[in-house]
């Protein structure tokens, strides 16, 4: 583990006595605060006499650290105006940090136990302020988040200020995730520094201490599982687990008992419509207009849309197609022409659509592999995310990700964005199949003969220690049982098998369930005023994702005694796979019941037939004369007044 380099310098640099004739020169209408972010990092390390800069080479090989931490300008009489809180971190490998990332944080305690351990832990993120030339030395300025309605100065100790930090998270600016570094110190602080003290022109009486603080590194992995059924939202939608997966020392279970909670932040968004097509020509055409409006667009030959046919009477040519959403297709009807159903026929193209798309900014080829076989990598998916650059028109998230790929919505009653949670292992997750909300003349309507798989109630623990006994099943087993991707699951057994060689428990984190919706493509034709339509050729696909995934902190119950333990691990992105649409499979059995059926309904009816027949004209005659008898009596009317 990386650990704290404890080397204790006169905390409060050169500026925390804030001298007015000093280094710490500050113009006018400029606070102390503000002149001491302005100061270099090598001045205020070098105001030290314990500072000796030949003790901090470069080295390739070397870990990122905090050599000091600075608690500036906290006042006794609880003014705030000056109050901040710096690192200094030293970067032996000189790495190339990018100081603009949003992702540059810091783990830090944010509340304790009545016995004065800390149980709860947040990522402040960093500001950074400059570095020395040779970029060994960094000086950031920790962002004071305001959390529940508390800000630094309202969670410390008057009378001992105490600060614990597990981590600190540096992006290096060839990558696209930051690494987290161990730091496990606990700062004390008591005294205040002269002009902050009751008596402004006292003394400085501040004093520092600094302790080492237990942290557990994880090495953390993802997987995610995908049942095969249709879900409670029906077709076209099933459930998706996203799961993490880590290991812990079995001394630290022993010590202090069963994991009980994990907390961990990351941020959540759903994508906008991914459209995978071995059809080259759409696909070229589709490129070269990725990121533009329709409106900018004249004379295209494609149209696409996601949706079902839900009905098709050949002998009638007429074709019911309901797009949940298309891109380039209006709704048309009677139309002349070539078409899949023969040639120089009048067929009616009753298209229905939910959404119009305007741009689209997601797309794949399948090569020569038909789409309702391929399945996209999640990780082709992660690397497409962060090389695509035609359109900004949303803006960006994180560090210039465009926000144009995906949706401004996420998941009912999940949020989009910014995600802190922490997950108890008694909590349960619920995959709810079709079946818990629809009924078996709801299915029969929805799925007939071509039958889906509807049923399959899932109930999961979010937290689960695997054993020895699960691990010896088949690939499949241990899929459906740990409930991750079956393509994983060589992966998965490697880490299994290398953690509990080293005495560790391995465990699976179901974090997270989401919808994902996947459905056949209808590609059109336009030619003059009828669509040639072709199925077979695209399907599209929408997902959740999670990027920069991090666990922050693990909650162990040992009989009733709670310990929190922080967390140092590199964050991660979490996008499972692009999966086809599930395919539906003719049910003889389902449809010689169904012809069953319909022959003893007439067998039963047969004799009662001629009365129903003979109530039906009845009843149609007597519709018919009351319709008509406004009419009648105008007639009668009319020709009254001309007899007269």
């Amino acid at each position: 583990m990386r650990r704290l380099m404890f080397l204790i310098l006169a905390i409060v640099l050169l500026c925390g006595v804030i001298p007015t004739q000093s280094v710490c020169v500050y113009a006018e209408n400029t606070s102390y605060l503000q002149a001491f972010e302005q100061t270099n990092v090598l001045d205020d390390l070098n105001s030290s006499a314990s500072f000796n800069p030949n003790n901090y080479p470069a080295n390739k090989l070397g870990d990122i650290t905090i050599i000091n931490f600075v608690e500036f300008g906290y006042s006794e009489t609880g003014a705030q105006d000056n109050y901040g809180l710096f690192v200094y971190v030293y970067n032996p490998a000189q790495l190339e940090v990018d100081t603009n990332s949003v992702q540059n944080k810091v783990q830090m305690a944010i509340s304790y136990n009545a016995d004065g351990v800390p149980n709860n832990y947040f990522k402040f993120q960093l500001q950074f302020l400059n570095a020395s030339e040779d970029n060994l030395f960094l000086k950031f300025k920790i962002i004071d988040t305001e959390i529940e309605g508390t800000h630094f100065f309202d969670r410390v100790n008057k009378e001992e200020r105490r600060y614990d930090i597990s981590g600190i998270e540096l992006l290096e600016s060839s990558k696209n995730l930051p690494e987290e570094y161990g730091i496990g110190g606990t700062w004390k602080f008591t005294g205040y520094a002269q002009g902050f003290g009751a008596d402004v022109n006292a003394e400085s009486t501040l004093k520092a201490s600094v302790n080492e603080l237990e942290t557990i590194e994880l090495q953390v992995e993802s997987t995610f599982y995908r049942p095969d059924v249709v879900s409670s939202l029906g077709a076209g939608h099933q459930n998706t687990v996203h799961s993490v997966y880590f290991s812990v020392d079995n001394e630290i279970l022993e010590k202090y008992g069963a994991l009980q909670k994990i907390k961990a932040e990351w941020y959540e968004f759903k994508t906008n419509p991914i459209i995978l097509t071995n059809n080259q020509n759409l696909y070229n055409e589709l490129y070269a207009n990725l990121g533009k409006s329709l409106n900018e667009l004249e004379n295209l030959t494609y149209g696409i849309g996601s949706g079902n046919l839900e009905n098709y009477y050949n002998g009638g040519f007429v074709y019911q197609y309901n797009l949940d959403w298309a891109y380039n297709i209006e709704e048309k009807f009677w139309s002349t022409g070539n078409s899949t159903g023969g040639t120089g026929q009048n067929f009616k193209y009753d298209i229905n659509i939910d959404t119009y798309i305007d741009v689209l900014t997601l797309l794949f080829s399948t090569g020569n592999v038909s789409p309702l076989e391929y399945i996209l990598s999640g990780q082709l998916l992660e690397e497409y995310i962060y090389s695509y650059n035609k359109s900004y028109t949303n803006g960006t998230i994180l560090d210039g990700i465009s926000a144009d790929l995906f949706s401004n919505e996420v998941d009912k009653n999940r949020t989009r964005g910014y995600n802190v949670v922490e997950i108890d292992s008694d909590d349960k997750m619920n995959l709810l199949s079709y079946d818990s909300n629809h009924d078996s003349w709801q299915k029969f309507w929805d799925f007939s003969v071509w039958g889906l798989k509807t049923s399959g109630n899932l109930e999961i623990d979010p937290i689960h220690l695997v054993t020895v006994d699960e691990m010896k099943e088949s690939n499949q087993a241990i899929s459906q049982n740990l409930y991750i991707n079956e393509d994983d699951v060589e992966d998965f057994k490697t880490f299994y098998t290398q953690e509990t060689a080293l005495g560790k428990q391995v465990i699976l984190f179901r974090f997270a369930q989401t919808d994902y919706y996947s459905k056949n493509c209808f590609v059109t034709t336009s030619n003059e005023n009828y669509y040639n339509i072709e199925s077979g050729t695209a399907y599209s696909a929408q997902q959740t994702v999670f990027f920069n995934f991090d666990i922050i902190e693990l909650t162990f119950n040992k009989e009733g005694a709670y310990t929190v333990i922080p967390v140092v691990a590199d964050p991660i992105n979490v996008i499972a796979d692009i999966t086809p649409p599930l395919q539906s499979d003719f049910n003889w059995l389902r449809f010689i019941i169904i012809v069953l059926i319909v022959i003893v309904l007439l067998i039963i009816l047969a004799p009662l037939l001629p009365s129903i027949f003979k109530g039906l004209w009845e009843i149609i005659k007597f519709l018919f004369k009351i319709i008509t008898l406004p009419f009648v009596w105008l007639l009668n009317l009319f020709k009254g007044g001309k007899n007269k």
